[in-house]
């Protein structure tokens, strides 16, 4: 029940995939909202939080723990430069002042 309540509305929305469902009820020529909708899907990582909890209940020795607390680290890390990267190349996209000849 402390699920249903909390975090399944969550995994639900993040498990549905719009931009299929989309597809069929919207023409081609409104193609960019459909694709517009993908960063709903993004909601999948918020998965990844519940990965402390996980790693403490579990019943493994110390030394296996701190592993998996240093990779679920590496790939916050990794999701960090991504998510920048992302967004220097749509910043240098918009102002197209900043591309070299």
């Amino acid at each position: 029940m402390k699920y249903i309540q909390g975090r399944f509305w969550l995994d639900l929305i993040s498990a549905i995939p719009f931009e299929v469902v989309l597809r069929i009820f919207i023409d081609a020529s409104q193609n960019k909202f459909v694709n517009d909708l993908k960063f709903i899907t993004m909601l999948k990582l918020f998965r990844v939080l519940r990965l402390e909890r996980i790693i403490n209940y579990m019943n493994t020795t110390d030394d296996n723990k701190l592993s998996l607390r240093l990779l679920k680290l590496c790939f916050f890390l990794i999701l960090y430069i991504h998510i920048t990267a992302c967004t220097w190349f749509y910043v240098g996209k918009l102002d197209e002042s900043w591309i070299p000849d």
